[in-house]
């Protein structure tokens, strides 16, 4: 009886010994497949960020060479008004030329000498000077505003590729690592070690018990047949409810 109980109590401790060494393997389990979980969501993420920045940098590019083909179609743009304004003022020096010629023809038909033929030639001149020097000053001017264009328009050029890089100048960062999960600890072998050592002493206790009864019930004499008349059992097994 002594090792039938005390292999009882083995059983149990080895029983639940390993039933909470399956519980923490359970729960360990569980925390590393959410941990395996959050980096899959992460590198997820981290894809969908570079490939949104892959995106930016192909729009970038693309939009870099349409600016370079505005700013050399606006600076062309600006050269051709310009020439035309030179165009336009060698005309102008052209007519006065003709213009010139013309007053002395008419005033050698009028055959006008003298004073009064030098005082005409000398107001058509005079008039002819003017004239010229209005369109030079108008040219200066035309040339100095497109000169100031032309920085204005590169400076907004600058300001506007200075903005689109910006865009694009930080590539995207791998984001932030989940924490570590704590695993739970499973039960030590020490537990184990002391559930089975606390079995055998019960088991060595309840031999113990048993061998002790053995030994009384054969110290005590049995009773002879011959006095079984005077024998009283309540007496001498001390068994209760058992009346002589």
């Amino acid at each position: 009886m002594g090792l039938i109980a005390g292999g009882s109590q083995a059983l149990g401790a080895i029983g639940n010994f390993f039933g909470q060494q399956s519980e923490a393997d359970a729960r360990n389990e569980a925390l590393a497949k959410q941990y395996r979980n959050q980096l899959k969501i992460r590198k997820h993420q981290d894809m969908m960020k570079i490939a949104g920045y892959n995106l930016k940098v192909d729009s970038y590019k693309q939009n870099l060479l349409n600016r370079d083909k505005i700013y050399q179609a606006e600076g062309l743009a600006e050269s051709l008004r310009m020439n035309e304004l030179l165009k336009g003022s060698r005309f102008s020096d052209q007519n006065d030329a003709i213009t010139m010629s013309a007053v002395k023809g008419r005033v050698a038909a009028k055959g006008g000498t003298g004073k009064s033929a030098a005082r005409a030639q000398g107001n058509a001149i005079a008039q002819i000077g003017r004239n010229k020097a209005i369109r030079a000053r108008e040219m200066f001017g035309e040339i100095q505003a497109s000169e100031l264009r032309s920085e204005t328009r590169a400076a907004t050029e600058t300001a506007t590729r200075q903005d689109m890089y910006n865009n694009v100048r930080f590539a995207p960062q791998q984001g932030p690592a989940p924490m570590t999960p704590a695993f739970v600890n499973g039960p030590s072998s020490m537990s184990l070690l002391t559930g089975l050592g606390q079995a055998a002493l019960g088991g060595a206790s309840a031999y113990a018990g048993q061998v002790n009864f053995r030994e009384q019930l054969a110290a005590t004499p049995a009773p002879q047949w011959g006095n079984l008349k005077n024998f009283d059992f309540n007496t001498q097994y001390k068994l209760p409810g058992y009346n002589a």
